[in-house]
């Protein structure tokens, strides 16, 4: 009777794994899912841009050429981020990404990456400002690279979601 039981627990607590590792799998491919979609659509929008903008160029009589050239780069770059970001992602699924620790300045890097996305994207002709409030001199041993990519997503969605300065 004794293992009757034991054994009937044994086959309770193999069966809530194996519901548990279903739900699991569930979930990440719902993630994975997801995912997958929000990056078709955002390389689909921004590969249009790149190519409208281009054959725009291809008429020699427009006086907005500068304009169409400067969408085409933020476009660019847009896909750029995207693309690490989908081979980070394939990195972290396959337990190869690395990180590089140094010590350097977060203070200067943040200030550094504010200027380079104010002048590689279009949030530089709204009426968007971007304001940062960090102490000087503040030193981080981490993975500078990495800290890049997170605070150009950060900077990216913030502004997606910004009407005019506020929000």
């Amino acid at each position: 009777m004794l293992s009757e039981k034991c054994s009937a627990n044994q086959n309770n607590v193999k069966d809530q794994e194996i519901q548990h590792a279903d739900l699991e799998r569930y979930f990440a491919t719902q993630t994975q899912t997801e995912f997958a979609s929000m990056a078709g659509h955002e390389m689909k929008t921004s590969i249009q841009a790149i190519l409208t903008y281009s054959e725009l160029l291809q008429n020699k009589h427009d006086k907005s050429s500068d304009d169409y050239i400067k969408a085409i780069l933020r476009n660019a770059q847009r896909l750029k981020i995207l693309s690490d970001n989908l081979t980070d992602l394939t990195k972290i699924d396959s337990h190869i990404m690395k990180i590089q620790k140094n010590r350097f300045d977060m203070g200067t890097l943040v200030a550094t990456l504010v200027k380079d996305f104010e002048n590689m994207t279009r949030y530089n002709e709204s009426k968007i400002k971007i304001i940062t409030q960090l102490p000087e001199h503040v030193f981080v041993n981490a993975d500078a690279q990495k800290l890049t990519q997170v605070i150009l997503n950060l900077l990216d969605n913030a502004v997606k979601v910004t009407v005019d300065g506020k929000r």
